[in-house]
């Protein structure tokens, strides 16, 4: 259930449906994952980390603003589907990234964040929904390099990365800190 003012799963997937529908226009969709709840829970307990995950999810709200609409599928995950053309949509993925990483810095927690352009790379929403959800690279000091990593590996032809080539053929997106 969502802690201060995101979308549901069940409306999720009703906006997926209509963002995928024949001549929608082009948008970002995103998955926004957060790490380190269990160690939060450890040191300070479900409040502890009910009361960051709200601060997160305002950092959240806060840096998508009207350019977009939050969801929160799950207790540590919120799914953005952007308003605004691709382009923006990345800047404004990448400030609230940094947002949600900042609240999280002194107690251990980071986002990372995966991506899926609509309505080309998915013809439903459970394909929206996983296409994001493999992209995922982690946020913080090591994300970029691992994604840069997996850029390489996929040039190379190693492994099952091509995934990540499509959407970032020129190298890992403003979306990863690094």
């Amino acid at each position: 259930m969502p802690v201060c003012g995101s979308g549901t799963r069940r409306e999720l997937m009703a906006d997926l449906t209509a963002a995928l529908a024949p001549g929608s226009p082009e948008r970002l969709f995103a998955v926004v994952r957060l790490h380190g709840f269990g160690a939060v829970i450890r040191r300070g307990g479900e409040a502890a980390a009910t009361t960051l995950l709200a601060e997160a999810e305002r950092s959240l709200l806060d840096g998508v603003d009207e350019s977009g609409r939050c969801y929160q599928p799950r207790f540590d995950e919120w799914c953005i589907l952007f308003d605004s053309d691709v382009e923006t949509a990345i800047r404004h993925l990448d400030a609230v990234t940094a947002a949600i990483d900042e609240v999280g810095e002194t107690c251990g927690i980071f986002s990372e964040a995966g991506v899926a352009i609509l309505p080309q790379e998915a013809r439903d929403p459970l394909g929206a929904l996983e296409r994001a959800d493999r992209r995922v690279a982690p946020a913080g000091p090591e994300g970029g390099r691992e994604l840069g990593r997996t850029l390489r590996r996929a040039r190379r032809g190693d492994g099952d990365h091509a995934n990540v080539v499509e959407l970032f053929p020129n190298g890992p997106p403003a979306v990863v800190h690094g």
